[in-house]
């Protein structure tokens, strides 16, 4: 017996999970959208979002409260693909748009803004079962407050690359593991020192934000 009933259920609150949410409150549909973290997670991950979705975002209005720019987004006139950098020629259609912006900070305007459309996002609420039906989806989460089962239309996984949702429906996530080991840092620097750019390019070595942090790759 379900204690709940949802007609979508958004296992994930990270950007994926969060954009869909958006998408489906302006449809009229009020999902729910699961997280087993406590929170947004602090951890650095992407530097943005690059391609089509940031035209979408600025379709959305979303772009202007994003970033703060007052005009529309503009393409990008180069970029790194599999570490060979491409300079676009003007005057042809340049399908590459960019929006840097730390992944934190993006899944906090996500969650404001779905919150806004009236979507119920659970932090600290972990999806730990999944059985689909032939009228609906049951699903089993743990929180610390209780644990419950919800009945639900539609199931989306959106909960990245160990996706419960994905494993309980056997698909499969076929792929090779790359050798190399690659490792992230969080610093800190003197303003001095921070203030003194590389003079290379940042499609080959960093990326500033606006908010003064940057993101540096390639460093030995």
């Amino acid at each position: 017996m379900a204690d709940e009933h949802a007609d979508v259920v958004v296992a994930g609150a990270g950007p994926n999970g969060l954009m869909l949410a958006c998408e489906l409150a302006l449809a009229g549909i009020r999902p729910v959208v699961l997280d087993a973290l406590p929170g947004p997670s602090p951890e650095p991950k992407a530097n943005g979002l690059v391609g089509q979705v940031v035209r979408m975002l600025d379709m959305r209005g979303m772009y202007r409260d994003f970033t703060g720019d007052e005009g529309p987004p503009r393409p990008s006139p180069g970029w790194m693909f599999a570490a060979m950098p491409l300079i676009f020629p003007e005057g042809r259609d340049n399908p590459m748009y960019a929006m840097l912006m730390p992944q934190p900070r993006l899944v906090r305007l996500l969650e404001k803004r779905a919150r806004d459309l009236g979507v119920d996002v659970r932090w600290g609420h972990e999806l730990v079962g999944i059985v689909p039906g032939a009228e609906s989806v049951a699903l089993s989460v743990a929180s610390q407050e209780r644990d419950y089962a919800i009945a639900a239309g539609y199931a989306v996984g959106a909960d990245g690359g160990r996706s419960l949702v994905r494993k309980s429906l056997g698909i499969d996530f076929p792929g090779t593991t790359s050798p190399m080991v690659a490792r992230l840092a969080t610093c800190t620097f003197p303003t001095s020192t921070a203030a003194r750019r590389s003079p290379a390019s940042r499609f080959r070595d960093s990326v500033r934000f606006a908010s003064g942090t940057a993101a540096l790759t390639g460093a030995g």
